[in-house]
């Protein structure tokens, strides 16, 4: 379970200053605004100069948040119960969405405008059954890892707008 949530044999029981790092930085996000004070997440996937094709993330449990950062404007596009794409600006701030629905990322421009880089919050299935000091090693680092109750209740509700989770 280490490798879904952001901890690999290689580096586990040493300190991880990336993943710290996107812990703080979410924790930020929260407080000016940008994500909800409740949104949650057990995994971080990071992305270099890629841009993704329409997809549903299959591993994942539904809420979710990118941020791009890098010289190039960028956008997160989100199917909407219409079937219509929802274009949101994730350049240098975050979007929530859901990751079971269909999305895709987009450059404003070329991509080859220099090297960017993507960050995926998200709650990866399974995550109920990690071990014990693991979940304790990342709520440490700021990782706000979901109780059941809590988690379920939040996902209700995502899953009853349907929509993107836009902040603005």
């Amino acid at each position: 379970f280490r490798n879904v949530i952001c901890m690999s044999k290689q580096n586990h029981g040493h300190d991880n200053r990336l993943m710290k790092l996107l812990c703080k930085t979410l924790l930020a996000a929260k407080h000016c605004g940008q994500l909800r004070h409740d949104f949650m997440f057990t995994s971080i996937q990071c992305n270099k100069n890629l841009c993704a094709k329409e997809h549903r993330d299959e591993n994942n449990e539904g809420p979710s948040a990118i941020v791009k950062i890098g010289p190039t404007k960028t956008f997160l596009g989100v199917k909407n119960g219409a079937g219509n794409i929802d274009m949101i600006d994730c350049w240098n701030r975050f979007a929530e969405f859901n990751g079971s629905h269909f999305h895709k990322t987009e450059m404003g421009s070329r991509s080859s405008d220099g090297e960017h880089y993507s960050f995926v919050f998200y709650v990866v299935k399974g995550w109920a059954s990690a071990n014990v000091v693991d979940v304790q090693r990342l709520r440490s680092w700021g990782c706000s890892i979901p109780s059941t109750l809590v988690f379920m209740n939040n996902n209700l509700r995502n899953e009853v707008s349907g929509e993107a989770l836009s902040t603005d």
